[in-house]
Formats: C-alpha cells, structure tokens, sequence
C-alpha cells in the first residue's frame, strides 16, 4: 500500500505540477532535468510483462519509444529491457556496452561482428551515396560500385564506379575505379585496376592492371595483366597480354604479348611475344614467335618468323618465315632476311641475305649478303660476306670465307677459306691453309686432307693427312693416310694406299698405288702399283708393276713386274726405257693366250743360227730348222690302223702316221699352216668291206668348215674308193683336215690303212 500511494503520489505531482514547472524532481530540491530522480538505497523499477515477439504488439499497445522490461522466453524474445521503434519491439543491450565506437572497439573473436542477425543485406553510404553492400551474392565496396538495380549473382565490385552499370551479368569480379564501369550483361569478366576492362560489354576476359583491356568492348577471351596491356584492344578475342604496356594498341585476335611493351604496336592476328620489348615494333605482320628481350623488336610487317633470344631477329623489318635462336641471332642490321634460320649466339647477326641456315655461335655472324649458306658450328661462315651457296659444319669451318662460293666443310678449322670456290672439305682442319689462297675445285677428305692447300687447284685428298703439305700443286689425286704427305707443288699426282709417293716434293706426273709405293721418290714420271713397288726409286721414268716389284731399284726408265722384290735377272717382266738401250724381257716362260686352247708357248732358250720357230698343234713353238733351203711346206701322213664309221654324216679320217712333214705342222690328224700361203690339198680313202648300194662321199675341212666334197652313188657290193683335190689359202694358223661320209647308217663302213690307198697330202704353192 505504500508504494501504491507514493506512486500515485508521483503521478498526482506531475500532473498537478506540469502547467507549472519545467522540472521535478524526486529525492532532491534541484532537478537538472525535465525528471530528477536521486537515491541511494533504492532503483526505479520499469514495467515488467511478458512478450510474445519482438513484432507482436498484442500483449499491449505500445507507443514509439515505450520502454518494457521482459520477463519472458519466447520464439526471439529473451528476458531484458525493449522498447518499441514503432514496428518492433528492439531489445536493449545487455551487459557491457557492445555499441562500436568511432575510436575503436575491443572485440571477443568469437563472438563480435559488425553486420546483421537476420538475412538482410548490409549497406554502406557516404554522404547519402551507396558505398558497399554486403549481400548473399553480391559484393560490392566504393562509391557507386556495383549496381543496386543489378539482377546478376556472384558479382564482386571493389572500387569507385566499379560495375557501375550491371545490369544481369554474373559471376563479375571488378577491382579498380571504373574496372568494369561498362558492363551490362556480360558474365565470367575478371577485372583488377583502375579503368580495368572499363569498356567492356562482352564475357569471358580477365583483365589485372592499370587501364588493362580498358577500351575492350566486344572482344572475348582476353586476358591482360600489366599497365596499359591490351588497352586498346576493341573487339579483338583470345589475346594474352603480360607485362607493362603489352599489346597495348593491338586490335587483332589470337595474340600473345608477355613482358614489358611485348607487341606494344601490334594490329595484326596470331602473334606471341614473350619477353622484354619483344614484338614492340609489329603493326602488320602475323603468325610471329618471338621470345626474348628485344625478340623481333623492328618487326613490322614480316611473317612467319620465330625468335628465341636477346636480340633474337630484333632489327628484321619484313622479312619472313625466319628462325632466329639465340642472342642477336639474325639480330642486328636492319634488313628483310627470309627463308634463313640462325641457332645460336650472334648467329647471323648481320644477315641481309636469303635462304640461309647458321648453326653456333658467331655462325655467319659477318656483314652476309650471300644467299642460300649453311653454317653450323662455332663461328662457322663467321667472315662471310659474299660468298653463296656454301655449307659449313664445325667449330670455325670456313671461319674466313668472305666471297667465294660454292664450297663445303666439314670439321673444325674445315676450310678456313679465303676466296677459293668449289671446294669440300671434310675431317679436322682439312684444307686449314685455304685461307691464306685461292684455291677452287678441291676435295679434302679426312684429319688435316689437304691441310696446307693455298692456291692449289682440282686436287682429291682423301685420308688423315693426305696431301696435307700440297700448297700450289694442281689436280692431284691422294687417297689413303699420307698419301702424297710431302707433296708440295707436284702437280698430276696419283697416289692411293697408306703412305703412298709419301716423299713427293715437287715433283708431278707420278702414279703410286699400293702401300708405301715410291715411298721415298722425289722425282717425276713413275708408276707404282703394289705393296711398296718402287719402294726405294729416287728417279725417275720407272714403271713398277705388283708386290715389291722394283724395290731396290735405284736407276731410271726401268720396268718391273713382279710379285717379289726380285732384281732384273729374276723379275717376271723387266724393261728399259733407256734410249739407245730399249728391252723387254721376261725371266719365265713366255706365253701368249692359253695354249690349252689357242695360245702359245714360246721357248725359254736361243736357237741357233737360221733357226726359226714353229708351233705343234698344242701351240708350243720351237727352233726348226729349214727344209734345205726351201721353207715351203710338205706333208703326207697316212693311217697306222683300219678305222670303222660308224652311222651316218661326216666324220673325220683320223691321220696319225707322218710319212714327211717340213715344217712341222701336222698334228691331231690337222695341218696347221706356220705359214700364210696357197696349199695344194690331195687327199683319198679305200674300204676293205664290201658295202651296200649308196652315197659315199669324201671332203676338205678348211678352219672346220666344209670347203669342198666328192660324192658318187656305189653300186652292188665291193670297196668304196673316193679321192679329192684343191687348192686353199691359209693364214699362219689355219687348218685342213679330212673327212668321210657314209650314207649307209645300218652297216659300218672300214676305212683301211694302206698307204697306197688312203691318205692325205698338203703341199704349199707359195
């Protein structure tokens, strides 16, 4: 009851008092306030209830800022001081403050936030003007950044004016003032920088950097990441741009720019570039490889180019379908070099010329205007300037070349030519000292072939140091290890086999071929053919033909064949060449063809006087000795036993019995004439049989061919008889011989041996 009345006590003060007084005051005489309550033992109790909801305004009804305290547990109330703000009852703090000040909070992690309890997005203004958002899918942070109209999901704006404008377009990421600034639509666009992708309108493009892709509007696929890169690019697609000012004016597709000002001019389609200023230069040319600082720097307009290297084709203009690899490969004079490939430091670095392939450092590296060269190798072709159509393979092969042509090395130090042209050489320093002469039309071949070579012409040396002192000799031919090792200025030289004409100083017209052949010979005109033939000659006009043959020769104008070192005396064939003194002679029997068919054999010893030589039918001549003083020919020869013809056809009468023979030319049943002339041929043959009626015949063989027959049909039984004569002209050699015919073929027909009857006669007319 006494709180009853002290409050109603209050209520009736303050309403008696309010027309009155400005202030009250309870428990105090000097109010500071419209209400001034002050106690030091008791609080001031507010009105206790229990809600049902923070929205529910059933239990009373509540007036703005009416304060409650809340007594119950219930669906988002909990017990606590509320009050209502018109539309909710919003309930007072509990604890300590949890407010967050201007000057800072001190936060528990777990628990503190800034933002909301239930799903709204948060806002954030400046000055009235959105500033940020924090929504579901949406984020966004910056004056006017990201939409608020915007229907588009997953965007995050970041930046002042950041999307701006977006409309649908989803799953944006714009960082920068103004990145994105333009998109509407357009969904998948990464944008980080200030004017990032400002322009664009279409999908699908990255852009990181200042101004990155800024004036981009159709073009998708594009990604540029540095300052300015890609900053003009418009409707262009597929483009990769890294690096300050990377294809910064490009307004083509299918390009790649990597590196500061990497294709920073470009307009034209399907280009990469990577590295420092690579491509800087390129406005019109396309299908382009560059990657190295300054890779196709000037490039304007050429096409199909590829350079790998500082430097790497950095001076080319317009020249095409070039490949450049490493530093200033193909790299310095400003030119249109086409259809060449350079591989290595400073490899046809000041190239002007077309068709051309360099291999190695400092490989064609000279001021070259020469077209269609190869060159691989340390500083091979290095010099050249005019020279043509030459290959170089090998550290330093034709290193000094400057304008000659045609020529080919292979091997370190290969060539080291100077103006010779036509020349190949292969192996390690073969035809070295070409670079001091002038020598054309050479083949080297082998470790130091031809090495000293200066101004000698169409000589061969092939084989480790074959010919490798030639220096003026001409067209000589050295093939083997040291073949013609010594040969200086000998000029038509021949020598084949290890160490063959070794000695040769000067000296020409010698053929050595075979092992050490004119081993130490210094002097002109031989020919050695065999192991070590005139191994010891030092003169000359000698011909040495088969092993050793003529090896302790010492004189001149001698011939030897021979398969042993044997001297003059034992040697198969020796000869003089000596004027005045000219022989031949063989140490063997001499034979002309094979007297197993129609050679001869000569006789190993001298006749005697008046003697002459005459062959048998075996071609074995021999010393005869003339028929008195007449040397035609007489012969008559007969059977020394019947002889049976058997069957039909011809058949010779075999004749072995030699009743006078002059000259010694019967032999086999033939006459072989020794000498050319007319001979008169009688010949006839008797049957010791009775035969049958028919057709007997008998003829001349002249060479073995029939020359002449008789025939005559026999009539009734008894012997046959039938003769014949003529007259024939044989050459020294030719032949006759003696035949029969039997026509009866059932019954053998016998040939008697009576001299009277059956023989044959030869006697030479002249």
């Amino acid at each position: 009851m006494k709180n009853t009345h002290a409050f109603l006590t209050l209520l009736l003060l303050l309403t008696s008092a309010a027309p009155i007084l400005a202030q009250v005051g309870i428990g105090n005489t000097d109010p500071k306030g419209a209400l001034d309550i002050t106690s030091i033992t008791d609080g001031m109790l507010i009105p206790r209830l229990a809600l049902v909801a923070t929205t529910t305004a059933t239990v009373i009804t509540p007036t703005e800022s009416e304060l409650v305290y809340n007594t119950a547990t219930v669906n988002d109330v909990t017990p606590g001081y509320y009050y209502w703000d018109n539309s909710k009852w919003v309930r007072l703090a509990a604890g300590a403050n949890s407010d967050w000040a201007l000057t800072g909070n001190a936060v528990a992690n777990n628990t503190s936030f800034m933002g909301t309890t239930d799903d709204n997005d948060v806002i954030f203004k400046r000055f009235s003007t959105r500033a940020g958002k924090l929504g579901i899918t949406e984020t966004s942070l910056g004056l006017n950044a990201l939409n608020p109209l915007s229907s588009g999901t997953n965007n995050t704006a970041i930046g002042k004016s950041a999307l701006a404008v977006n409309t649908s377009g989803a799953s944006n990421v714009a960082v920068g003032a103004s990145a994105l600034a333009a998109n509407t639509t357009a969904a998948n666009n990464t944008a980080v920088g200030n004017n990032a992708l400002a322009a664009n309108t279409v999908a699908g493009n990255t852009a990181i950097g200042f101004s990155a892709l800024a004036a981009n509007t159709s073009g998708g696929s594009n990604v540029a990441v540095g300052f300015n890169a890609l900053t003009t690019n418009g409707t262009s697609a597929n483009n990769t741009a890294v690096g300050y000012n990377a294809l910064t004016l490009n307004t083509a597709a299918n390009n790649t720019g990597i590196g500061y000002r990497a294709l920073a001019s470009n307009i034209a389609a399907n280009n990469t570039a990577i590295g420092y200023s690579a491509m800087a230069a390129n406005t019109g040319g396309s299908f382009n490889t560059a990657v190295g600082y300054n890779a196709l720097y000037t490039n304007t307009t050429g096409q199909w180019n590829t350079a790998l290297g500082y430097n790497a084709l950095a001076q080319n203009g317009n020249g095409q379908n070039n490949v450049a690899v490493g530093f200033n490969a193909l790299g310095r004079l400003a030119a249109t070099p086409q259809n060449s490939v350079a591989i290595g430091s400073s490899a046809l670095s000041n190239n002007t010329a077309t068709n051309c392939t360099a291999v190695g450092f400092q490989a064609l590296a000279g001021l070259n205007t020469g077209i269609d060269n190869v060159a691989v190798g340390i500083n091979a072709l290095q010099t050249n300037t005019g020279g043509q159509q030459n290959t170089a393979v090998g550290g330093e092969a034709l290193a000094l070349n400057t304008i000659s042509s045609f020529n080919t090395a292979l091997g370190y130090n290969a060539l080291r030519n100077l103006t010779g042209a036509q020349n190949t050489a292969v192996g390690y320093q073969a035809g070295f000292a070409s670079a001091t002469g002038t020598g054309s039309d050479n083949v080297f071949v082998g470790n130091k072939a031809g090495y000293a070579t200066t101004n000698g012409a169409n000589n061969v040396s092939i084989g480790s140091l074959a010919g490798d002192n030639t220096t003026t000799g001409t067209s000589n031919v050295f093939i083997g290890m040291n073949a013609g090792n010594n040969n200086s200025s000998g000029s038509f030289n021949v020598a084949i086999g290890v160490n063959a004409g070794n000695a040769h100083n000067g000296t020409s017209n010698n053929i050595n071929i075979g092992y050490q052949t004119g081993f130490v010979n210094t002097t002109a005109n031989n020919v050695n053919i065999g192991h070590q033939a005139g191994f010891s000659n030092t003169t000359t006009g000698n011909v040495n033909l088969g092993f050793q043959a003529g090896f302790g020769e010492t004189t001149a104008n001698k011939l030897y064949i021979s398969n042993s070192n044997a001297d003059a005396i034992n040697a198969l064939i020796y000869g003089d060449f000596t004027t005045g003194a000219k022989i031949l002679r063989t140490n063997s029997t001499f034979q002309i063809g094979n007297p197993a068919g129609t050679g001869y054999v000569f006789p190993v010893a001298r006749g005697i006087n008046t003697q002459y030589l005459a062959s048998d039918a075996s071609g074995v001549l021999s010393w005869a000795t003339p028929y008195g003083t007449n040397t035609l020919s007489a012969l008559r020869t007969n059977l020394s036993a019947n002889q049976a013809l058997v069957g039909g056809g011809w058949q010779k009468i075999n004749f072995n019995t030699i009743i006078f023979d002059t000259n010694t030319e019967f032999a086999a049943s033939r006459f072989t004439a020794v000498k050319a002339g007319i001979y008169q041929i009688n010949a006839g043959y008797h049957t010791n049989s009775a035969s049958s009626t028919d057709y007997y015949s008998i003829a001349v063989y002249v060479n073995g061919v029939l020359y002449q027959q008789n025939s005559a049909n026999h009539f009734g039984n008894g012997p046959v008889s039938r003769n014949i004569n003529c007259s024939v002209n044989l050459a020294i050699g030719g032949y006759v011989e003696i035949y029969a015919e039997n026509y009866e073929t059932i019954i053998p027909m016998n040939i008697d041996s009576f001299s009277g009857k059956t023989f044959f006669e030869v006697q030479q007319i002249r």
